[in-house]
C-alpha cells in the first residue's frame, strides 16, 4: 500500500470517526453535566451553555487511526523480518511518535478532569512539566538541541512544551479559534514531516488535521460543542511535541540554523497571543492565569472587526507563518535570514500598532 494512499485512508477515519461520536458525545456531556455556562465568568463571550466533549472526540479521532497505523507497521515489520526478531530500523520513528501520543493522552485526561470537576492551577502545571520531562528526557529527539546541549536543550524544550500546551488553551476563547489553527499548523508540520522523511510523525499530523476538520465543522461560529481543555491541552501538546521532533529531524537533513528553528515558526500565532496577553496580566498586576478578554482575538474585536472576521484573520496569520516554516525549512540561509528577518519586523509593527488600545478587563 503508498504511503499517500495509507495516509489518505487514516486521515479520512479520524475524520469520519470524530464527525460521528460528536452528537452522541454532546448528548453526553449534557446528561453529565459537562457543559461551559457563560455564567461562570465574566470572560465568557458565549450567551447560552454549550457542551464540552469536542475534545474526547477529537481524540477518539485520533487514537483508532493511530492503533490501525500501528499494528500495519507491526505487520510490515514482521513480514519483512520473517518472523517476531525485528530488525533495528523496522519501527524507525513509531517509538517518538508512541511517546508522544501517549504523553499528550496524560494532558487530555487531566483537561477533561478540569473540564468535569474543575482542578486548581498548580497540580495541573505541576503534570504538565512532569509529562513533557518525561517526553524530552526519554528522548532526545524532542531536545530543542539533540545531544550537543542536553540539559539546557532539554529545559527549553519542556518550557516550550509547557508553553505551547497552555498557549493552545488559552486561544480557545472564540469559535472556532484554537481547532482552526490546530488544523493549519498540524498540517504545516506534516509537510516538514514528508519532507525529512519522518512517516510517523507526518501519520500524526494528518490525523490530528482530520480529526480538527471534523470537530471545526461543529465548532465553526456559532459553536455547538466546545473542546474545553480536554481538547486544548491535547492538541497544544500534540503541536508543540511535534514541532521540535519536526526541529530536530529539520537540522539533521539541512544546514544552518534556520531548518532547526522553521518548525517553531508554525506556532508563531499561540506564542504571539501567549506572549502579548500574559505581558498584559503582569503589567495590570493580575495572576497570568486568571482568564479575561484581553487576547488577541479580543483586541481584534475591540479595533472593529467582528468576531468571525477576527477568527478569519488570525487564520491567515497562521497561514502565512506556517507556510514561510515550510518554505524556511530547504530555503538557503541568506534567504532565510530575510524572510525571517521580514516576518520580525511586521510582527513588531502589528503588536506596536495592534496594543495601543488599553486592556479591559469586562465582557468583550
Amino acid at each position: 500500500m503508498s504511503n499517500l494512499l495509507f495516509i489518505s485512508g487514516l486521515t479520512a477515519g479520524s475524520f469520519v470517526l470524530t464527525a460521528v461520536a460528536i452528537p452522541f458525545i454532546k448528548r453526553l456531556a449534557w446528561s453529565l453535566g459537562l457543559v461551559d455556562d457563560p455564567a461562570g465568568g465574566e470572560h465568557k463571550s458565549h450567551r447560552r451553555p454549550v457542551p464540552y466533549g469536542g475534545g474526547m472526540a477529537i481524540y477518539l479521532g485520533v487514537l483508532f487511526p493511530v492503533i490501525v497505523a500501528l499494528l500495519y507497521a507491526l505487520r510490515e515489520a514482521v513480514t519483512r523480518s520473517g518472523g517476531l526478531a525485528l530488525g533495528a530500523g523496522a519501527f524507525l520513528g513509531v517509538d517518538e511518535a508512541s511517546m508522544l501520543l501517549g504523553c499528550a493522552s496524560v494532558l487530555f485526561l487531566i483537561g477533561l478532569l478540569d473540564d468535569w470537576k474543575g482542578l486548581t492551577p498548580l497540580p495541573r502545571f505541576l503534570i504538565e512539566v512532569v509529562t513533557a520531562a518525561i517526553l524530552v528526557i526519554e528522548f532526545p529527539e524532542f531536545r530543542f538541541c539533540g545531544d550537543s546541549l542536553p540539559l539546557l536543550g532539554g529545559l527549553l524544550s519542556v518550557i516550550w512544551i509547557v508553553a505551547m500546551t497552555n498557549a493552545f488553551n488559552f486561544l480557545d476563547n472564540m469559535d472556532g479559534l484554537t481547532a482552526g489553527i490546530a488544523v493549519i499548523a498540524t498540517l504545516a508540520l506534516a509537510a516538514i514531516a514528508l519532507d525529512v522523511d519522518h512517516l510517523p510523525a507526518a501519520i500524526l499530523c494528518f490525523v490530528l488535521a482530520g480529526a480538527t476538520v471534523a470537530f471545526l465543522i461543529y465548532n465553526f461560529p456559532p459553536a455547538s460543542v466546545f473542546m474545553g481543555d480536554a481538547g486544548g491541552l491535547f492538541l497544544g501538546f500534540a503541536a508543540a511535541g511535534l514541532s521540535l521532533l519536526a526541529s530536530h529531524h529539520a537540522a539533521a537533513d539541512y544546514p544552518g540554523f534556520a531548518p532547526r528553528l522553521a518548525p517553531l515558526l508554525v506556532l508563531a500565532v499561540p506564542v504571539y497571543d501567549l506572549v502579548s496577553v500574559v505581558a498584559i496580566r503582569i503589567r495590570a498586576g493580575v495572576p497570568v492565569w486568571v482568564a479575561d478578554n484581553n487576547h488577541v482575538s479580543h483586541r481584534l474585536v475591540r479595533l472593529g472587526l467582528t468576531r468571525r472576521n477576527a477568527v478569519l484573520f488570525i487564520y491567515a496569520v497562521s497561514l502565512v507563518s506556517s507556510g514561510a516554516a515550510v518554505f524556511l525549512v530547504g530555503a538557503p540561509a541568506a534567504m532565510a535570514w530575510a524572510v525571517g528577518g521580514g516576518l520580525a519586523l511586521a510582527t513588531a509593527v502589528a503588536a506596536r500598532l495592534e496594543l495601543r488600545r488599553p486592556p479591559r478587563a469586562e465582557g468583550p
